[in-house]
């Protein structure tokens, strides 16, 4: 794999279409961006496992209070049929107020013509407690 604009455009406009669903609250429509077998890989959590548990992890994120996720790509490498995307997530509050940051890696595959989030996981910049 190696850099790819192309796939990195995708992935761009993919990123921006993941934040404005969870920030309108549609976490369906976040969790439909994943495949059906996907893992999500939190700190401090065991994975969870399956476009349903990701909505349903999805939706506890923001009765918790995350309101927001701001997620920024660094870097991509891809070929044809996968692609990974490292970057930087910060999850906000309502109010604005970070509530928590760090890195993230995700896998995507493409299934029937469309990038989808096959493995996901974020590493939280907070001290282990």
């Amino acid at each position: 794999m190696q850099e790819n604009q192309a796939v990195r455009q995708e992935l761009e406009a993919g990123v921006r279409e993941w934040m404005s669903k969870f920030k309108a609250g549609d976490v369906a429509g976040v969790a439909a961006l994943y495949t059906e077998d996907a893992k999500f890989l939190a700190p401090h959590a065991p994975a969870v496992i399956g476009r349903d548990a990701i909505q349903a992890f999805l939706a506890g994120a923001r009765e918790m209070g995350v309101a927001e996720v701001e997620l920024t790509i660094a870097e991509v490498e891809a070929d044809d049929e996968s692609a990974i995307e490292h970057g930087r997530y910060a999850m906000k509050t309502a109010e604005g107020a970070v509530a928590d940051e760090g890195d993230y890696l995700v896998y995507h595959k493409k299934v029937d013509g469309a990038w989808r989030i096959h493995r996901d996981s974020i590493t939280t910049d907070a001290p282990a407690e």
